[in-house]
């Protein structure tokens, strides 16, 4: 093997040998690699920190299975649609498979198909044969697997028992559902408004008394119009909700046809394959008129789909040359300070926007929320639910272990509240859910709150009740 890497590692310094890698969950088209590293095809949103160390999982597509090597790989360069990364270190054991598959490439025994390898020749290894074992034999080894089943099986038994025992023993109890609540406020319009500009967006982070917000006031007999006005206002609502929902159709379009484009170049060269494979007989004429066949038909869903493209962006340019047209006749007339209309809203403390429920243009409904901010001072709770006979032995001032599985955080606090009173002003849950459903609310002050810690995170609760009798002790006093 050692000779076989002088002889051609310089040849296959940069093989190009179908190959995928996984970087961060992500896959990603190998363009060519070696021993050292790899060069891989990405998009422009894809961002790699140089000389970052990234854990990757390179794979050698077959086409009824992978060969995947995990390794740990450092980012070297990158650019707008690739980047280089080089092996940190590969296992010896990598190395070999590696070494493998190279000599195997060059020597031949694969081959390239689409994106996958497959073998050209297959090693036929006859299996070994066994003398039959004689009557006496046979017996003994059946006397001694009985034997051994027996054992494992009491075996088994004392463990399951002694688990068992010790579980029930345990002075712990486990939520069997748990969330945190943080200090969140819901904005909300008391008349039915008009959204005519949000200034952030689900996710940023906001100061206190900034700018969220502007609406206007929808009042049918301060129109000005006689009426006319909130009706047009009504009918850009619904224009801007169209527009909306063509954007949308138009971006699906556009990925449905990068997606068929991507096929027909794929398909395209399958054809040329097998067309080469039908001038020399190697296929029937019947398989390579299907080939033809599938490639014509999804060409013509290709310009199927373009006709659809085409025909929605007319639609849109339409739909904004009436939204115009409605804004300038709005516009036009009227008398009166229209800013005395609006309403803006501002955020009541430093937070983060968790959720913005309406779009520009649409028609507010009252005392429904528009958005919903929580403060970064966290001051929230754990609410966590319990087995009714695990609450039994749970008081308030107990520990508790609270486990965020999201952000892999441990914090530790205390019981402050259970049952109706720990469903408050700060919890999700109403208190007629209370009687709904079957397990017992507690609520759990932590000690620390976490940077990552937001609202409505799932948790874990694990509770050392102060005074809890081990199941042991319970069943012993039954008899006395």
């Amino acid at each position: 093997m050692a000779e076989f890497e002088d002889a051609h590692l310089r040849k296959t310094y940069r093989l190009k040998i179908p190959a995928k890698v996984s970087i961060d969950g992500k896959e990603y088209k190998v363009l060519d690699w070696s021993y050292e590293g790899f060069r891989i095809e990405k998009s422009k949103e894809d961002v790699f920190e140089k000389d970052k160390v990234y854990k990757v999982k390179f794979i050698l597509p077959f086409a009824s299975f992978n060969v995947a090597i995990n390794a740990e790989a450092i980012n070297k360069w990158s650019s707008e649609d690739q980047a280089g990364f080089e092996f940190k270190e590969l296992p010896d054991e990598a190395k070999e498979i590696l070494k493998k598959y190279v000599q195997a490439y060059i020597e031949g025994r694969l081959e390239e198909f689409g994106e996958f390898l497959s073998t050209a020749e297959r090693l036929m290894v006859p299996p070994p044969i066994e003398e039959p074992l004689t009557e006496e034999e046979e017996r003994r080894l059946n006397r001694k697997l009985f034997i051994a089943i027996l054992v494992y099986l009491l075996i088994a038994l004392a463990l399951a028992f002694g688990l068992y025992l010790v579980f029930w023993a345990t002075p712990k109890a486990y939520s069997v559902d748990a969330f945190y609540s943080g200090n969140v406020v819901s904005l909300i319009t008391p008349w039915e408004a008009i959204l005519e500009k949000v200034y952030v967006k689900e996710g940023d982070e906001v100061r206190k008394n900034q700018v969220l917000f502007k609406t206007s006031r929808i009042e049918d007999e301060k129109d000005g119009y006689g009426g006319v006005g909130v009706r047009i206002l009504r009918d850009r609502a619904a224009i801007l909700r169209e527009i909306e929902k063509t954007k949308n159709k138009i971006a699906l379009l556009d990925e449905r046809i990068k997606a068929t484009r991507f096929r027909l170049r794929s398909l395209k060269v399958e054809l040329e394959k097998a067309k080469s494979a039908f001038e020399l007989g190697y296929i029937s004429r019947s398989v390579y008129e299907d080939k033809e066949n599938e490639y014509k038909e999804l060409l013509l869903s290709l310009r199927e789909l373009e006709k659809e493209k085409s025909a929605d962006e007319r639609y849109l340019a339409f739909l904004y040359t009436l939204l115009k047209e409605l804004g300038s006749f709005y516009a036009g007339g009227g008398g009166g300070d229209e800013e005395d209309n609006f309403e803006i809203y501002r955020a009541p403390f430093d937070g983060i926007v968790l959720s913005v429920y309406y779009l520009e243009g649409q028609i507010l409904t009252p005392g429904m929320p528009v958005m919903v901010i929580e403060s970064l001072e966290k001051k929230g709770y754990v609410i966590a639910r319990f087995k009714k006979r695990d609450v039994l032995y749970i008081n308030v001032g107990d520990k508790a272990r609270v486990y965020f599985p999201s952000i892999e955080k441990t914090v530790e606090g205390k019981v402050i509240a259970i049952g109706k009173k720990a469903l408050g002003d700060e919890s999700m849950i109403s208190e007629s859910e209370e009687y709904a459903l079957p397990d017992v609310p507690v609520k759990i002050e932590l000690f620390e709150y976490p940077q990552e810690l937001h609202h409505g995170i799932k948790a874990e609760v694990e509770i050392t009740p102060k005074h809890y009798e081990p199941y042991i002790i319970r069943y012993i006093k039954r008899f006395f």
